[in-house]
């Protein structure tokens, strides 16, 4: 499985930064890795949303109830993301110019604001039945990625742009066939 994720990881660094690109050795190698990581991290989604329908009832709920509990830590490391963003935004170098260090509080506290919520709303999932906690994870999948498009477009590199907007989606579809499946029995 590991090899699968290393050829995509390959074919999409390829299509991304032709032979002839000035792109650092440093900086491809991160992206790589990022890279790698992310869909690695795929793995358990996409087998729960598959195991879940060739297993009998009894496992496929179980498997779904440890699906719901990776979810939540995923969507919780997303949300801490945004935590190290809104660190990075406000930083005591900027101390001199107190009401621009104000405004600049107040624009970026929706990064600590979003983190924080995002990651009770990850926790509060695996409190409520597994109906409810499927689809606040699954929106909170979504609505976290559009906040990125909406404030952090400048910030990430195109290629994690890309790539968040594909484990997104496969995220939201695996949120979606789990959904189902518990609605059948």
């Amino acid at each position: 499985m590991i090899f699968m994720v290393d050829s995509f990881v390959n074919k999409i660094n390829n299509r991304n930064h032709p032979k002839d690109s000035n792109v650092s050795n440093n900086s491809n190698e991160t992206q790589k890795l990022a890279q790698r990581y992310g869909l690695t991290g795929l793995i358990p989604f996409v087998a729960a949303a598959l195991l879940v329908w060739v297993l009998p009832e009894k496992t496929g709920l179980l498997i779904s109830g440890f699906f719901i509990y990776y979810s939540a830590v995923i969507l919780s490391f997303f949300s801490g993301i945004l935590w190290c963003i809104g660190l990075q935004v406000i930083s005591p170098t900027d101390d001199n110019h107190e009401d621009e260090d104000d405004s600049r509080l107040n624009q970026h506290k929706k990064y600590f604001t979003i983190s924080i919520v995002f990651t009770l709303l990850a926790w509060l999932s695996i409190l409520i039945p597994l109906t409810g906690g499927l689809l606040l994870l699954g929106t909170g999948f979504i609505v976290i990625r559009q906040f990125e498009k909406k404030y952090l477009t400048s910030i990430y590199p195109e290629w994690f742009t890309q790539m968040r907007d594909l484990l997104t989606r496969v995220v939201f579809a695996t949120h979606l066939s789990l959904f189902v499946f518990v609605l059948q029995i």
